[in-house]
This record gives structure tokens, C-alpha cells and sequence, in this order.
């Protein structure tokens, strides 16, 4: 139980930085990016995991860009403190393209949705609309 009670705290910690640079970024609008993270929840479950990524990357808005680079670091984060899913170097899309296990695209997914969703609580508290 102590595992899953670090990689809880790892990704609150996680999303609180994100959430706070975005705070701290004049250039950015706090309140697109929170109305952006709050649907991606279902975007995930409507569209799946690869081609909610692909609109993330390919978005024109800086806020979508940000939320791949967020998941993005987060993967790659995540690689470090105790899941391996021996996936390629490369772009995080390019990563999950590479899995020929449904059980790690699972696992992804799940874990994505789970950061989004620390992530959407915490924009609740900080971002006022």
C-alpha cells in the first residue's frame, strides 16, 4: 500500500507545479487550460488515449500543446519512479504507437486519466473563471 501511496502523492506533486507555472504564466490563459483539462477525461473515453494525443499535438491552441507536454513529462516522469514500459526515446505519441501490449496501453491510459483528473481538481481551487 506505501507504493501506491508515493505514486499518489508523486502525481498531486506533479500537477500542483503544472498547475502553478501555468498560474504564473501571463502569456497563457489559466482559465482556457482549465476548461481544456476538465474535458479531456472524456475525450480520453470517447476517443481513446493515441488519438486524444494526436489532437493534443497538432492543436493550433497553446493550451492543448501544453497539456501533451504535460503528460508527456509525466510519462516520462513515471518511467523513472517505478513503472517501465520499455518504450522508445522518442515524442510520447510516437511512444504509445510503439506498444504492442493492450495491457501497458491500459495502464497508460489509466494513468493518464488519473492526472488529469488531480490536475482538474486542483485548476477548481486555483483558477477562479
Amino acid at each position: 500500500m506505501p507504493y501506491l501511496h508515493s505514486i499518489k502523492l508523486e502525481r498531486q506533486t506533479f500537477a500542483f507545479l503544472k498547475v502553478g507555472e501555468i498560474i504564473g504564466n501571463n502569456e497563457l490563459n489559466a482559465s482556457n487550460y482549465k476548461s481544456r483539462v476538465e474535458s479531456m477525461g472524456m475525450m480520453i473515453h470517447h476517443n481513446g488515449l493515441v488519438s486524444t494525443l494526436s489532437i493534443l499535438k497538432n492543436a493550433k491552441s497553446d493550451e492543448d500543446k501544453l497539456i501533451y507536454k504535460h503528460l508527456a513529462q509525466w510519462v516520462h516522469q513515471k518511467e523513472v519512479i517505478g513503472f517501465t514500459f520499455n518504450l522508445p526515446p522518442d515524442d510520447l505519441l510516437t511512444k504509445i504507437l510503439a506498444i504492442t501490449d493492450s495491457r501497458v496501453l491500459l495502464a497508460l491510459t489509466i494513468e493518464a486519466l488519473a492526472l488529469t483528473d488531480v490536475m482538474k481538481e486542483i485548476l477548481k481551487a486555483e483558477v477562479y473563471d
